[in-house]
């Protein structure tokens, strides 16, 4: 009989576990700066998507560390896309802000962010990306 020893992750292998959890439950760094937690970014698309603004609708939710939610929704605007309120199968892109919102169901995420994932899976042509990388494209 042969009996295989066990041997404990090295630091690469804990660095990607530790990753991969705090993907799912959207870390925790939030309470630092007075959120109740960091979004989840398991439902971004990977890879995330090249983001056009003009006739393209954005949808935003969460709190954001680039600015105010109204501050989003005049900055896609001023580039020729249209604010959404809600999330629709036409919806272009669900921006996630990078810090949770105490509002949602669920500590990491709310009902825009299953809605958005429900229709994307369905087939809808939605992107749902991250606050960093929509924010990274204003310029």
């Amino acid at each position: 009989m042969h009996t295989k020893i066990l041997t404990p992750p090295d630091s690469e292998e804990e660095r990607e576990i530790l990753d991969l959890l705090l993907a799912a439950v959207g870390g925790n760094t939030a309470p630092q700066v007075g959120e109740a937690s960091d979004s989840t970014s398991l439902p971004l698309c990977n890879p995330a998507p090249s983001i056009v603004f003009a006739g393209q609708s954005f949808c935003f939710t969460g709190k954001f560390n680039s600015g105010t939610r109204d501050w989003c929704q005049k900055s896609v605007e001023s580039r020729g896309g249209v604010s959404a309120g809600s999330v629709t199968k036409k919806l272009s892109y669900l921006v996630i802000g990078d810090l949770g919102s105490r509002d949602w169901l669920h500590s990491t995420h709310g009902t825009k962010i299953l809605k958005a994932v429900e229709y994307r899976d369905r087939g809808a042509p939605l992107a749902i990306v991250s606050e960093q990388h929509w924010f990274e494209r204003l310029s």
